[in-house]
């Protein structure tokens, strides 16, 4: 259920912040959390042609390849040799790794382009690198829990970088309409979620509903 609503909320982010037209993604992490990553990515834009995924295990990304082109029908799902060619080109970047550090340079990165960074979860890790931060308008899960958990927005912070302010709005801001999400076609934009219990819990009660409803599951008296 994690990975589903990690998806979901990404997913949600895709929707107010990527190009309405976005083709192409590039996904770095082909775990449990990539697949999800991708499958709402696609939801949220059926425009999306292709994707390059890439892991340190290049294996394990072909496998990934393999089994997401069928679950999703898609055109092309190539693996990529090397970080910058799977940033190089893309719309929507997506990274669900449990990298410590950076995994692409911000250099690489093209106008127009959206970035959901769902991997790093702790004060001292990092996906993204200070650049990636500084080039982007940032929206955040919750503000408090990533100033808190988000390396990818304390390191910047703490090495001078970058001030709280630099953080635009959380989610439901945008998806509220108290503020607005892209402004034009050239600008970066960066969704960073932690993950919040309250996402767990929402979901576990439609779960739950949906398993009464279908009759499905067990009854445990606790």
């Amino acid at each position: 259920m994690t990975a589903m609503r990690t998806g979901a909320v990404s997913g949600c982010a895709i929707d107010h912040l990527a190009r309405k037209d976005a083709k192409h993604i590039g996904l770095f992490g082909t775990g449990v959390q990539g697949a999800t990553q991708l499958w709402a990515a696609c939801e949220a834009r059926p425009s999306v042609e292709t994707c390059k995924v890439y892991d340190l295990r290049k294996d394990v990304a072909e496998d990934f390849a393999r089994k997401m082109k069928k679950k999703l029908k898609f055109p092309t799902i190539s693996v990529a040799e090397t970080a910058q060619e799977t940033v190089k080109g893309s719309d929507i970047i997506l990274t669900a790794t449990t990298s410590p550090n950076p995994v692409f340079r911000g250099e690489w990165l093209d106008p127009g382009v959206h970035i959901s960074g769902i991997g790093s979860y702790t004060p001292e890790t990092r996906e993204l690198d200070t650049e990636t931060i500084l080039k982007a308008k940032v929206v955040c899960d919750q503000v408090s829990a990533c100033l808190d958990e988000a390396g990818d927005l304390i390191i910047p912070i703490n090495e001078g970088a970058i001030t709280k302010a630099h953080i635009y709005a959380e989610l439901g801001e945008i998806v509220s309409g108290k503020k607005v999400g892209r402004e034009s076609e050239s600008e970066i934009t960066l969704f960073k979620s932690v993950g919040l219990a309250i996402q767990d819990a929402a979901t576990a009660k439609l779960v739950y509903d949906k398993a009464r409803k279908m009759k499905k599951g067990i009854e445990v008296d606790i």
